[in-house]
């Protein structure tokens, strides 16, 4: 069934699917079994986790989305774990990938803390954060629910993640320095999109490089092609 995109999704579509924004991570999704979508936002990425593993193809005619499974077949071995705490886009997220069953969706936030907590939600784009900057500046709240990253690996028994993807619009830094060392170890690889916006900021996105570089022998970093205070880590050993 056909699935009505508006402008900024379309154009999140064409990143994603056209220029291939994560093609660095294909050669990962294909052998991994366990992937973390941390921000999963309006569901694009775990929907192009889908693609690679699940021989499934999306395709946007006009303004619609046509999903379709040729073959239809379903990689058992595979569990991708969906975060996204803002409602509207979770509930869109559900009605689209509720019918694969290796997608598991969590209505929540990943963060340093566990509380229920504001978010904010940009009015014009469908970036939300814990944190209010010249991003958002236009935003609404929302109250969310927040877990630990290692307090949700421990609680579902998930002894390791291969794989996981980490855009939660500059809380990534709070997220993973506050995370214990141990729990680095459980997870293979580390795909990250990070923001300095500010001194503070930057403080920490040179902690999180220290830190990263206990845990991992490759460590990848690449600025934004539009903003150099945003840009990606990838970490693997």
């Amino acid at each position: 069934m056909p699935i009505n995109l508006g402008k900024y999704e379309k154009a999140l579509f064409y990143e994603i699917f056209i220029k291939n924004e994560y093609s660095i991570l294909d050669d990962a999704i294909k052998s991994s079994n366990v992937i973390f979508d941390i921000g999963g936002h309006i569901w694009l990425f775990s929907l192009y986790v889908l693609s690679k593993k699940c021989h499934l193809e999306a395709e946007v005619i006009g303004d619609n989305l046509d999903i379709s499974q040729s073959p239809i077949t379903e990689n058992t071995d595979l569990k991708v774990y969906f975060f996204e705490p803002v409602q509207k886009n979770f509930n869109k997220a559900s009605e689209i990938l509720s019918q694969f069953p290796s997608l598991v969706l969590n209505d929540s936030w990943i963060s340093h803390t566990t509380w229920p907590a504001n978010l904010f939600k940009d009015k014009i784009s469908t970036q939300s954060s814990i944190y209010k900057s010249f991003l958002n500046k236009w935003a609404e709240t929302e109250k969310c629910s927040f877990t630990r990253l290692d307090e949700y690996l421990n609680g579902n028994d998930i002894e390791s993640v291969d794989l996981m993807k980490m855009d939660i619009e500059w809380a990534e830094f709070d997220v993973l320095l506050n995370l214990p060392d141990e729990t680095f170890l459980r997870i293979k690889m580390l795909f990250l999109e990070f923001h300095i916006l500010d001194d503070d900021l930057k403080i920490k996105y040179n902690e999180l490089l220290t830190k990263l570089k206990k845990h991992y022998i490759y460590i990848w970093v690449a600025e934004s092609e539009h903003d150099s205070r945003v840009g990606y880590i990838l970490a693997n050993n």
